[in-house]
């Protein structure tokens, strides 16, 4: 059975399974796993686009968090 961790809900980590259809994550959640999973794909395969996409999203003052 999956367990919240560190302030993590259950269904969130479960929804990882398929985050892209999951409601539990954000578009930028989304983003972020995306790269996650492409970086670790082989060969690892990065679009300029999905890279100029991500660049604006994660450099946006908006999007940032500090330390929690």
């Amino acid at each position: 059975m999956v367990k919240a961790l560190v302030g993590i809900k259950a269904a969130k980590l479960m929804g990882l399974v398929d985050f892209e259809g999951s409601a539990e994550f954000t578009e930028v959640e989304k983003l972020a796993l995306r790269y996650a999973v492409a970086m670790t794909a082989t060969p690892v395969e990065l679009a300029d686009s999905f890279l100029s996409a991500a660049k604006v999203t994660f450099t946006s003052p908006r999007n940032r968090r500090g330390p929690r």
